[in-house]
């Protein structure tokens, strides 16, 4: 195992999409956060792309901005 990754999942999710979404509906990460019933700190999480986060938040994300959960990650 790469130890240099460890505990990342870089590249794995497309946090353009939800960037980008934030910006058309002009959201900060809170109200973002708020809107996917998700926490602030897992939000972050999922942004910063590192592994400790519920993969529902994900789900949540993903419902929230109106895309399927594969759209969300890089297969």
């Amino acid at each position: 195992m790469n130890k240099s990754n460890y505990g990342s999942m870089k590249g794995v999710i497309k946090i353009e999409l939800i960037e980008k979404f934030m910006k058309e509906k002009h959201l900060s990460k809170q109200e973002f956060a708020y809107r996917c019933k998700i926490s602030l700190k897992d939000l972050q999480k999922v942004c910063d792309e590192v592994s400790h986060f519920e993969p529902i938040c994900l789900l949540k994300i993903a419902r929230t901005i109106g895309v399927e959960f594969s759209d969300l990650v890089n297969s």
